[in-house]
Order: structure tokens, then sequence, then C-alpha cells
């Protein structure tokens, strides 16, 4: 009885070295995801914060100032608490940008580039969402919501404080002082920073506004006399030539403290990029 051949040697050698192979890509490929997931764990870490606050308070736009008084004490020792408790964080993020070099070789090609400058500036991104999840999570703390929290920091920093809405970090590229994404169409530029600006402080605004009692028409017409001036003059804050009387004289006890906690390397962090449905989120894709 005849014997059956086997299957040939060189077809065994072949399907062996193509099992090492696949073998091997899956390794890489699990290690390339398990780079890019630790990447951004802060990223997520931020987007799961976000999503909290708003189960607790709603999204941003549904907080709305007081009519007639849109800032009051309480909520200045709460704001400025969280704002002191995050000094060391400021100060990390700061030594973190500082510490930020992207020098790309032009001998790098494909991958090898494309891979520099996702693990630099992602390396931002999770810094970046680490940030905002510990800002988060002392609003959840202080019982702050995130509409209520940027009211104030808008309120209090860039319209009675004056300082610029398009604060931000200088990095270090190619060995010269660069503003973070120049680009105007980047989501992280000066012009779309003071684009988020105006989206999140108009809504509140309005907000306000809605919420006048028909019994003060003064007060109505005042603060819809300040909001068509801000929605016609697109480099403006709120209120620029001065506060109402009433919200000043409840933040002038608070000015050095305020004036302590300002801090333009992380200022670009605080805004959020609104979603279409006046959610929130932390990627600017």
């Amino acid at each position: 009885m005849e014997e059956k051949k086997g299957m040939p040697g060189w077809v065994k050698g072949c399907l062996t070295g193509c099992a090492l192979l696949l073998l091997l890509a899956v390794i890489l490929m699990t290690f390339v995801c398990q780079q890019v997931k630790s990447m951004f764990e802060g990223v997520t870490q931020a987007e799961q914060s976000f999503e909290q606050l708003a189960r607790e308070y709603g999204d941003y736009d549904t907080f709305s100032p007081g009519a007639t008084v849109s800032v009051t004490a309480d909520q200045m020792e709460r704001f400025l608490r969280i704002r002191e408790s995050m000094e060391d964080d400021r100060v990390r993020m700061e030594e973190e940008l500082g510490n930020f070099h992207l020098d790309i070789d032009d001998e790098d090609i494909g991958p090898r580039k494309v891979w520099a400058v996702l693990t630099a500036v992602g390396g931002l991104m999770n810094l970046a969402g680490e940030y905002l999840a510990v800002r988060n999570e002392k609003l959840l703390l202080e019982q702050m919501s995130l509409g209520e929290y940027l009211w104030i920091y808008s309120l209090t920093y860039y319209s009675w404080l004056g300082h610029e809405v398009v604060a931000g970090p200088e990095l270090t590229v190619g060995g010269e002082n660069w503003e973070l994404f120049q680009d105007s169409e980047s989501p992280l530029s000066p012009r779309q920073q003071q684009r988020r600006y105006r989206r999140v402080i108009s809504a509140l605004f309005q907000n306000q506004i809605n919420a006048v009692p028909d019994t003060d028409p003064e007060g109505l017409a005042r603060l819809k006399q300040e909001f068509g001036r801000f929605e016609n003059d697109l480099r403006s804050v709120i209120w620029e030539s001065g506060l109402p009387d009433a919200d000043a004289a409840v933040l002038e006890p608070y000015r050095d403290r305020l004036e302590a906690t300002w801090h333009p390397p992380t200022n670009m962090m605080e805004l959020p990029f609104p979603d279409q449905d006046g959610g929130v989120r932390m990627r600017v894709n």
C-alpha cells in the first residue's frame, strides 16, 4: 500500500515564517496601541469628568447668572478655593510646557516623523487632560457647575481684571519660541480661543437676560444693550468698559486673590470645546 506523502518541507517553512511574521505584527500593533492609549489616558479622564459634571449639574449652557447681581460672595469663595487648591497643578503644567521641545530631524521620514509629532503633542494633550480632570473634581467637591465656573472665570479675569482671553503658553519648536498652534484654523489658535469664549459667554449672558423679571425693565434694557454691543464687537469681552456696580462691589475684596491665581500658561485649557448640543468635549478634532 502506497504511503501518503506529507506536506513538502518548503511549504512548512513558508507557513512557519508567515506565522512568525503575523505574531510579530500582532505584538507590534499591541505595543503601539498600548502606547497610544497611555498617551491619551489623561484625555479620557477629562472626558469622563466632564460627563460626570453634566450628569450632576447639566451642560455648561444651562447655568444662569443672577439677574441683578451675577456673582455672589459665596460663589467667589468656592471659586477661589478651587483656584488656590490647584496652585501645584498649575506650576506643574507650566514646568512641563517650559520643557517642551519639538525638534524633528529633517532626515526623518514617514512614520518616524509622524510618531515624533504624535508623541510630543499627545504628551501635552495628556497633561492638559489630567489638569482638567483634577479641576473638574474640584468643581464637584465645591458643588459648582461648569457653567458657573466659566462665568466667574471670564467675568473676573477677562472683564474685570482685563487679562487677555487669548493668553497661553509659548512652546519651543526647532529651537525657536512658537505660540501654541499659530494657524488660525487650529482649534487651539488665539482666533479659535476667542470664538470659544464668545460662544460660551453668549449662551450664559443670554440666560442672564432671560432671568430678568418683568418688574425690572431698566435692568433688562441695560443687559440687552451690553449684549448688543458685545455681539457687534467680535474682539471684545462682556462689560469691557466696566462691570455693573453691584458685581464690582462683590469682586473688590477678592482682587488680590484673583490676581494671584491668574495663570496665562493654563488659560487656554480653561475654556471648553463646546459641542453643538451644548455639551463639551476634550478632543479638538
